[in-house]
């Protein structure tokens, strides 16, 4: 837990102080689920989901998406979080490593073919909830919408 808060402290310290909060909305695909964003550094969205399956459109507000930020979900675990921004999709877990192979979205596109390369998606676990860092990757060229989905292995 000790080294989950010093990571978040660095991290938020790690954003420049004059960057504004931009707003984000969280579009859920299940009613049951819910969602928060905070409005400290980093900007973190959280998500509770009730039957630990379940999906959600990350759609930026302001003209930029934050500098960083980190989506908590309230699941005891993490079997599978797929997020996409349109352009590219990474396919992660808890137990999945640090480098993550990303694939470019076409038509075509599917995790049984060779990845397009691999990115730094950090997937940590503290005290009943999975954080992920959203690589700045997937909010490279401002997209307007964010994908995810995710299973909890403890369903």
């Amino acid at each position: 837990m000790k080294w989950l808060l010093v990571f978040l402290a660095l991290y938020a310290i790690s954003v420049t102080a004059g960057d504004p909060i931009p707003r984000i909305n969280v579009e859920l695909r299940k009613s049951e689920d819910s969602a928060s964003v905070s409005s400290a550094l980093p900007t973190m969205v959280c998500i509770t989901s009730k039957s630990g399956i379940g999906a959600a459109r990350i759609v930026r507000a302001e003209p930029q998406w934050p500098a960083r930020f980190v989506i908590r979900l309230d699941l005891k675990g993490l079997e599978s979080f797929k997020i996409d921004n349109g352009a590219i999709r990474v396919d992660a877990s808890l137990k999945g490593p640090a480098k993550t192979p990303y694939w470019k979205i076409d038509k075509h596109t599917t995790s049984v073919g060779q990845p397009d390369g691999n990115l730094e998606l950090a997937v940590t676990q503290s005290e009943g909830h999975t954080y992920v860092i959203v690589p700045k990757e997937m909010t490279k060229g401002n997209p307007e919408v964010l994908n995810i989905a995710w299973i909890d292995f403890f369903r």
